[in-house]
């Protein structure tokens, strides 16, 4: 017998596509959330994988120090609060950071208040990925040139129903030529999917990568996405 696993999240169309199927076939499928999966078993689930990416990453750049340390760890899981995008984030952030030691990247990611909520805690750490990415450590002025290059490469990126590849994206940025484009997306790699190859279509790595920067009220302003407007430009 053929099975075929799905996963995706409760979209209304995909769930009324369901009923559907359910309505015409007895014990046609079954579903699952994930979000009722004992807490203890997904906290576990998270702590191992940040540990065993970690220690990738550490062996990858020959670390003498004992890495990672387990504390830290443990409060990298805390932080996720059950959602394994945030550990997936962090790794790929703390791995594509090729200038800074990942002790540091890592304290980048711990340090601060945090919020209680799940997507807070999420939001809370796009928000750092994106000012030490973006801005480096650049002063103000410079800061607002750079917000208004990474809304004017991204924003299409996130209002756009369908991918293109990297040389089509890039002429409809910048008809000029793509260097603007590259420099602005080379570093987002932990949060975006990109690839060298011209033909390869560029996307995000997570819907809520999405959902966080159209989200006006979650974070710094220097990332908002003005849906409108960006609809306009395009057109």
């Amino acid at each position: 017998r053929v099975r075929i696993f799905i996963t995706s999240r409760p979209e209304t169309a995909i769930r009324r596509g369901f009923d559907q199927i359910s309505k015409n076939a007895i014990n046609a499928y079954q579903d699952f959330a994930l979000g009722d999966i004992d807490q203890v078993v997904n906290k576990q689930d998270i702590y191992e994988f940040l540990l065993q990416k970690l220690r990738e990453i550490g062996e990858d750049r020959k670390l003498q120090e004992a890495w990672p340390c387990d504390e830290d760890v443990r409060r990298l899981t805390d932080r996720a609060s059950g959602l394994f995008i945030y550990a997936a984030t962090v790794c790929r952030f703390i791995r594509e950071e090729k200038y800074w030691h990942p002790q540091k990247s890592l304290a980048l990611l711990l340090k601060g208040p945090t919020t209680f909520s799940p997507e807070g805690r999420l939001y809370e750490m796009y928000t750092q990925v994106l000012k030490h990415s973006i801005f480096g450590n650049a002063d103000s002025e410079k800061r607002e040139r750079l917000s208004a290059k990474f809304r004017e490469v991204v924003g299409p990126l996130v209002i756009l129903s369908d991918t293109l590849p990297f040389a089509s994206y890039s002429k409809l940025i910048d008809p000029e030529g793509t260097k603007f484009v590259r420099d602005v997306l080379g570093d987002l790699h932990s949060v975006l999917d990109i690839s060298d190859d011209p033909n390869h279509h560029i996307q995000l790595l997570h819907p809520s990568f999405r959902d966080f920067l159209l989200d006006a009220n979650q974070h710094s302003s220097s990332f908002q996405i003005d849906e409108w407007n960006t609809h306009k430009d395009v057109a």
